[in-house]
């Protein structure tokens, strides 16, 4: 059986005027958000996209596919669950107001912001149906209320990020030369 995942978005009333690139660019950051997992295998899969149900909610359904030829044995439904099982662990961390070890990356942290922007004032529904490996479906629902705890763990990711400044003791007796930057880093020259 392939292994698959529907997306849902309510853009909530017409009033909103949510915007369609916010709204398919919410879904395809949701995607982007799934094949980084943390795994090593995570390139070997991708999401094919099998429904869209324009009707409201906005609903995508994907099924996880090869993305390249792979060796005789490696199931692809196998890295697929690791992915799925991991991306929504993370969401539901992320909903606790927890940043996952998986998304601390500088550009993991520029999907999570865009994916889960503190604009949208609509609900998204995350479905995992059931499967071989699971009785039942899980569902996942992120709601306007959730977006403070996403907040803080992406205000604490972010300030785990920047460098702390170094603390060094003694002098040093010079003439200012330039001030500029270094390997990107700010720097002084003196003489």
């Amino acid at each position: 059986m392939a292994e698959r995942l529907v997306i849902s978005f309510d853009p909530g009333p017409v009033e909103q005027s949510q915007k369609v690139q916010d709204v398919f660019g919410h879904v395809l950051d949701l995607f982007d958000l799934l094949g980084h997992s943390g795994s090593a295998d995570d390139d070997v899969v991708g999401w094919r996209l099998v429904r869209v149900s324009m009707n409201s909610p906005l609903t995508v359904e994907a099924e996880a596919i090869a993305t390249r030829p792979v060796p005789p044995g490696f199931d692809v439904a196998v890295v697929a669950r690791a992915q799925r099982t991991t991306f929504t662990r993370n969401v539901s961390e992320l909903k606790t107001g927890r940043m996952p070890d998986a998304w601390r990356g500088s550009r993991e942290l520029q999907r999570v912001r865009r994916a889960f922007d503190p604009s949208r004032t609509a609900a998204t529904r995350i479905e995992v149906p059931a499967g071989d490996d699971r009785p039942k479906a899980t569902r996942i629902d992120i709601l306007p209320e959730d977006v403070p705890a996403i907040e803080t763990a992406l205000a604490g990711a972010v300030a785990e990020a920047i460098p702390r400044p170094k603390r060094q003791r003694g002098s040093i007796e010079g003439q200012l030369l330039e001030v500029g930057t270094h390997y990107n880093k700010p720097a002084i020259k003196l003489l």
